[in-house]
């Protein structure tokens, strides 16, 4: 199993704090994965214990390196305008 790259754009004290305070479901969850990689777990033992697939564990490891914090946000989607709304 390759080894995890994570960028440590925080201590971890203060990603504890920051998952602590976080009121949103999702993005608690995000930090959860960030917390639990910071802690040297690998992608299987984090996808088995929480629920939650690889591919995804991945995606929000490459947002948090690339992005910090912010990149665990939802990003705004395109809203579509139905057609004959013209």
């Amino acid at each position: 199993m390759r080894k995890i790259e994570i960028t440590k754009h925080v201590s971890y004290e203060q990603l504890l704090k920051l998952y602590s305070k976080e009121d949103s479901g999702k993005l608690k969850l995000r930090l959860l994965i960030i917390v639990m990689l910071y802690e040297g777990r690998t992608e299987v033992e984090i996808s088995s214990s929480i629920k939650v697939s690889r591919p995804t564990i991945r995606k929000w490891l490459k947002r948090w390196n690339t992005q910090g914090y912010k990149g665990l946000t939802d990003k705004p989607r395109e809203r579509k305008i139905p057609k004959g709304s013209k």
